[in-house]
Order: C-alpha cells, then sequence, then structure tokens
C-alpha cells in the first residue's frame, strides 16, 4: 500500500501515487492501521480500497478475498434489483446464470426480473 502510493520506483506506482491516491498518515504506524481495519483475516484476502478512486484511509479499506476485489473494479457492470445493487458477476453467482448470459441481456436493455429469467 505505501510503496504503490509513495515510491515513484514501484511497478504499479502509475496507477496509485501517480493518480494521487494516497495513504493517510495515521498508518504510519502499523498499530493505527490494525486498529482500523483489523488483522488481516487470512492469506487468501489482500487489502481493497471500498472506492477505488479513494484513498487508503479509515472508511475506505477493507481486506478482501481476489474474488471480492474483482468485483470491486473501475468497469465492473453494477445492477440494482429488488433495492440491491451488486455487479454483475455477483448476481451471476448468486441466482446460478451464466455471466456471459446475463451480460448478453444486460447490454440488450433487459432489467429487474426479466434479466434474471430462467434460461
Amino acid at each position: 500500500m505505501k510503496q504503490r502510493c509513495r515510491n515513484p520506483k514501484t511497478p504499479c506506482y502509475e496507477r496509485y501515487g501517480g493518480k494521487g491516491i494516497t495513504v493517510c498518515e495515521r498508518w504510519n504506524s502499523l498499530e493505527n492501521f490494525v486498529a482500523d481495519v483489523g488483522p488481516r483475516p487470512s492469506p487468501d484476502h489482500t487489502l481493497d480500497r471500498i472506492r477505488s478512486t479513494g484513498n487508503y484511509e479509515p472508511g475506505n479499506v477493507k481486506w478482501s478475498t481476489s474474488e471480492e476485489q474483482n468485483e470491486n473494479r473501475r468497469n465492473s457492470m453494477m445492477v440494482e434489483y429488488e433495492g440491491e445493487t451488486r455487479c454483475l458477476s455477483a448476481w451471476a453467482r448468486d441466482k446460478g446464470i451464466n455471466f456471459n448470459t446475463l451480460r448478453y441481456r444486460y447490454k440488450k436493455g433487459l432489467r429487474s426480473a426479466d434479466l434474471f429469467a430462467p434460461v
């Protein structure tokens, strides 16, 4: 996190610090970071920004699996259904419908129940 945002020699710096993404000063202390975010739940978890354009700061960081992080990308298709907004891949997994089928329906303009109709 710190290297991405503060070290221009880090390979991915341009996507983080180079775009103005910062790490809050409070997190210069590991103890403060753990107090705010909690310990890493498992080796499968990595640090994830909730708002991908936001900074590394309290309220915008959580531990996530790689699957969860993939759903939080800028290019994720977000769909609202029955009052809940989630990315299309999460809906596909939960509804048991092939992702490509849902993406095709979504791009055709289908929404709500039509989008999730049985195949």
